[in-house]
C-alpha cells in the first residue's frame, strides 16, 4: 500500500483572509505539484483532508488534476491533533490514500510511521510538499519527497 502525505500550499495572511485560503502563488505550487504527480503515474482512490481551509482547496486541486473523485474532509487532522485516528485507519487501509493537512501534524503521522515514535521529527515538508510512503511486507518505507522548490530525493539515489 502505498500513502502520500501532502502539506497545504502557501496562504493567504489572515489579515487578508481571516479563513486562510491559498493565496494565488499557493494555488500554482500546488497545481506545479499535482501536475507532476500525475506525470508519475500515481493510483490514489480517495484523498482525506482537514477541515481548514487551505487543506480542503489543496486537496480539491490535486484531487482534479489526478480525476481522484473521493475528495474527503477528516475531522481530527488540525495542525495539533493527535495523530491515533488517521494513523490506524492507515494501518488497516489496504487501498493506496493521500492525505492532506498541516505541520506539524503531518511531520508526527510520518515520524510515527517511519520510526514508530511521532516525535522524532525525521520529516519536514514545505507547503505543497508531498512524502510518499511504502508499506513493503509491513514496513513503511519513505520512497520519496518533492516540494515547488526540493530537488527529487530517492532512498537508492544515496
Amino acid at each position: 500500500m502505498k500513502i502520500y502525505l501532502v502539506r497545504h500550499g502557501a496562504f493567504n495572511p489572515p489579515d487578508k483572509d481571516p479563513e486562510k485560503g491559498l493565496s494565488e502563488d499557493g494555488k500554482a505550487e500546488v497545481r506545479k505539484i499535482a501536475e507532476f504527480l500525475k506525470g508519475s503515474d500515481i493510483e490514489v482512490p480517495q484523498i482525506y483532508h482537514s477541515d481548514k481551509k487551505r487543506a480542503k482547496e489543496t486537496a480539491e486541486i490535486i484531487g482534479e488534476v489526478l480525476g481522484v473523485d473521493m475528495v474527503t474532509q477528516k475531522t481530527g487532522m488540525a495542525p495539533n491533533d493527535e495523530i491515533n485516528q488517521i494513523e490506524a485507519d492507515i494501518r488497516h487501509r489496504e487501498k493506496n490514500l493521500m492525505v492532506v493537512g498541516h505541520l506539524p501534524y503531518l511531520d508526527r503521522l510520518a515520524s510515527s510511521l517511519l520510526t514508530g515514535d511521532q516525535d522524532l521529527e525525521v520529516i519536514e515538508l514545505p507547503t505543497a510538499g508531498v512524502i510518499f510512503l511504502e508499506n513493503i511486507e509491513g514496513k513503511w518505507e519513505l520512497k520519496w519527497l518533492i516540494g515547488p522548490t526540493v530537488k527529487i530525493w530517492k532512498r537508492n539515489s544515496l
